[in-house]
């Protein structure tokens, strides 16, 4: 049996012996022709402009008989219904339901679409495009190009520069802008480190230069983590000092002072709108606003110390746990958390894992946690995956949790940690 090859953008076959097609009329222009076995060939998705039937074929292109009734779009879908089923589809099936006619390529060219796709992908919330892009269209297909220029780079593209000056050890480091921070007029990108001197700083990547300072503070910055996309960064210190910077002014935004010595910071940007996670050496966790540092909520998750935070890509769940030995991992639904019920606990579920020292999120699977756990002095260290799963009933919700895999190595020393 011989298999006849793909065309694209072709014609659907006709009957042998005549230039028309079936019933008299010219074969409809078929977007796609499928390799089907020489008894079986289909014509299937006929374009917009020549919607006809669909007709099945024999071996040597004679009709046997079984068709569609002709289907014709004379009458227009509304655009609401249209516009959710949009909503469903990738980048590439909506610049392909743009091509059908002029209905469907205004509907595609919908902002709020296009927003939605730039949440999906990069976890953007209620931020407007960076200025060069006038739509989210445009800011999609911008991101995307950087994204495929930085996958072709080579290390010989890049540029070394060596930092001059009493500049102190420099500790933890995270970007403050990678979507189009404004310096002066131009695009720059700007990274924010922490010194021994007790000071944070702001450089500009390109140039390898110092572009902001804050003052020497009195006790040293134990945790950084920034907002990309607010362009502020967030530290902690060793006395439990939490603040604000937005890396131009002297002073800081915001400032807290906790009542225990602060051990995680992880960002939350949900669609309500960005939240600080804080948690402290006695196990406790708060949720604070972004960037007042207004109390949200507060939760008693360990006995220990909270060593780990870490937000799932879609926001749904917080990830949280200590590092010593006795100290299953809790994962809370991150709702229960930004609108506590009074009087009642927030939504939590705990891992079956002990003397966890890693743990990261799938990233296109965004219930799915990995956690990396050690076992016997060190010397073997194992890898697990859980699936995440919320159920709402009336107005219960259950959270439950499935053991995807695991691995247990041995391995020598503490090096298994490096590079997470």
């Amino acid at each position: 049996m011989n298999t006849n090859k793909q065309v694209l953008g072709g014609r659907c076959p006709q009957r042998r012996g005549s230039g028309r097609g079936v019933r008299g009329r010219s074969a409809p222009t078929c977007g796609l022709f499928l390799s089907e076995p020489d008894e079986l060939r289909v014509g299937i998705l006929p374009s917009a402009a020549d919607l006809g039937q669909n007709v099945k074929f024999g071996a040597a292109g004679e009709e046997t008989g079984w068709r569609f009734r002709p289907c014709k779009m004379e009458v227009p879908v509304p655009d609401v219904p249209l516009l959710k089923i949009f909503s469903f589809l990738d980048a590439f099936s909506l610049l392909q339901a743009s091509r059908v006619n002029r209905c469907w390529n205004r509907l595609a060219e919908n902002d709020q679409l296009w927003r939605n796709l730039c949440l999906r992908k990069w976890s953007f919330c209620g931020f407007s495009p960076c200025p060069g892009s006038q739509t989210w269209k445009q800011f999609f297909f911008r991101q995307i190009k950087l994204e495929h220029r930085m996958a072709r780079v080579k290390p010989e593209d890049f540029i070394f520069r060596e930092a001059s000056g009493n500049l102190g050890i420099l500790g933890p480091m995270a970007y403050l802008s990678g979507y189009g921070h404004a310096v002066g007029g131009e695009e720059k990108s700007v990274i924010c480190t922490v010194s021994s001197k007790h000071m944070l700083y702001a450089w500009d990547l390109q140039e390898g230069t110092m572009i902001w300072s804050s003052p020497a503070q009195q006790s040293s910055i134990m945790r950084l983590v920034t907002l990309p996309q607010m362009r502020l960064a967030f530290t902690a210190d060793l006395e439990g000092t939490v603040k604000v910077w937005n890396c131009q002014d002297a002073e800081a935004l915001a400032t807290l002072t906790m009542p225990q010595a602060c051990f995680s910071l992880e960002i939350c940007l949900t669609k309500d709108g960005p939240f600080l996670m804080v948690g402290n050496s006695e196990g406790d966790m708060y949720t604070l606003t972004v960037p007042e540092l207004r109390h949200v909520s507060k939760v008693n998750a360990f006995k220990y110390s909270v060593d780990l935070l870490h937000c799932s890509p879609d926001k749904k769940w917080i990830f949280a746990s200590g590092t010593h030995q006795n100290i299953l991992p809790v994962v809370f639904l991150t709702e229960s958390l930004l609108k506590p019920a009074e009087g009642k606990s927030p939504l939590s579920l705990s891992i079956p894992y002990s003397s966890c020292c890693r743990a990261c999120w799938a990233p296109r699977r965004t219930s799915r946690v990995t956690v990396m756990y050690r076992r016997g002095s060190f010397q073997k260290t194992g890898f697990t995956t859980f699936e995440l799963m919320a159920e709402r009933t009336g107005d219960r919700t259950d959270i439950q949790v499935a053991n995807c895999c695991s691995d247990l190595r041995t391995t020598r020393g503490p090096s298994a940690t490096y590079g997470w």
